[in-house]
């Protein structure tokens, strides 16, 4: 069994590309592939806001089951052993959210830079998303520790 070597935190739209489908497209086999190396390769963490980002969708979709896919989603975390990730208690990641929000040219949605700061705060090694808003974001200097990367980039690089 090979070795965790990192912490990720992942991005709603990976958990729900691998949920929700589409699996036969390119981008939904990127996030399958990745969810396939958690708890292997690297530790899952899932931030409260990104967790209440799948939950909402989930419920927001009038056409699937919402059971089912409540289900998919406890069995995906407990299976990876996804950690759930709090806040901290001196808020970094409230004061941290806006100052990525409105750094440069970032066109970062609040919820996008919420999950962002919460990466950053609890010193994930990645944060893994689709996004290209979040990928292409400008981070300031003394919060570059998290890279910020697609699915794609990660499994590519194994």
């Amino acid at each position: 069994m090979a070795r965790i070597s990192e912490n990720h935190h992942i991005d709603s739209c990976v958990i729900l590309y691998h949920i929700l489908g589409p699996k036969e497209s390119k981008i939904g086999r990127d996030c399958t592939s990745y969810i396939a190396r958690i708890g292997n390769i690297y530790k899952g963490i899932l931030s409260i806001p990104a967790l209440g980002e799948v939950v909402k969708r989930i419920f927001e979709d009038k056409k699937r089951n919402k059971e089912a896919f409540i289900i998919s989603l406890c069995e995906l975390i407990n299976g990876k052993n996804i950690e759930i990730c709090g806040f901290k208690e001196n808020g970094s990641e409230y004061k941290l959210a806006p100052i990525l929000k409105n750094f440069k040219r970032n066109r970062l949605e609040p919820i996008d830079s919420l999950i962002l700061a919460c990466a950053i705060s609890h010193k994930a090694n990645k944060l893994i998303t689709t996004e290209s808003s979040i990928i292409n974001a400008e981070i300031p200097k003394e919060h570059k520790k998290t890279e910020v990367k697609h699915p794609r980039d990660v499994i590519n690089r194994n």
